[in-house]
């Protein structure tokens, strides 16, 4: 846990799209779109993609998306930088460097808000099992809402009782509380959009977005 295994990247303005080339290419306009990393479309990376202009790119649909109503578009910008128009991705970061600050609280309540309890074979009590919300779920929306909530308030009162153990941790990185801000399940591809405010001891937050 004090080596990063994720990163932010900043999310470039949307305003208008619209679909040709036989409904397997996006045209995409917005601001922002000079340093582009990646476009995703309902959470899977497009193939290829051509900037334009600062306000166009045109993009293909990955294959496992062409025919799929577009739930969402994200427009990626290889700035890397911690905001409200911020995303978190989990990658290897090499070469490895220590942790520290919002980085390190975020990976630490995302990992234990994923892990699976039983899987961690150092910890097998952590774990607060979202993964498990995965799959045809005949829920509605607020049913959705419920149940992420559950798996957060076990992350945040798991984690706090590991702070015990820890007095030295900085308060920058000493968790205090999780908002659920959103979770959205689409029974079209069976994928849950979560938004959470994961605020630190000191009063800082960060508001990160994840889509399983």
């Amino acid at each position: 846990m004090d080596f990063p295994i994720l990163a932010f990247q900043h999310v470039a303005k949307i305003n208008d799209l619209s679909i040709f080339g036989g409904g397997v290419s996006l045209d995409i306009k917005g601001r922002d779109f000079t340093d582009l990393s990646a476009v995703l479309v309902n959470g899977y990376k497009s193939p290829t993609f051509v900037v334009l202009s600062d306000t166009r790119v045109l993009a293909d649909i990955p294959a496992t998306q062409i025919g799929v109503p577009i739930r969402t578009l994200t427009v990626l910008r290889s700035t890397a930088r911690n905001s409200e128009d911020s995303v978190v991705s989990f990658e290897a970061v090499v070469p490895t460097t220590r942790v520290s600050g919002q980085t390190y609280l975020v990976q630490r309540v995302l990992k234990t808000l994923l892990t699976t309890p039983g899987r961690d074979i150092f910890r097998p009590e952590s774990g607060a099992g979202l993964l498990s919300l995965l799959g045809p779920m005949p829920v509605d929306s607020a049913a959705a809402y419920g149940l992420v909530s559950l798996r957060v308030q076990t992350s945040v009162a798991r984690l706090i009782a590991d702070q015990v153990d820890d007095p030295s941790l900085p308060l920058d990185q000493k968790l205090s509380a999780v908002e659920v801000q959103s979770a959205e399940y689409s029974t079209a591809d069976t994928s849950l959009d979560v938004r959470l405010r994961i605020i630190a001891a000191n009063g800082s937050s960060v508001v990160a977005g994840v889509v399983l």
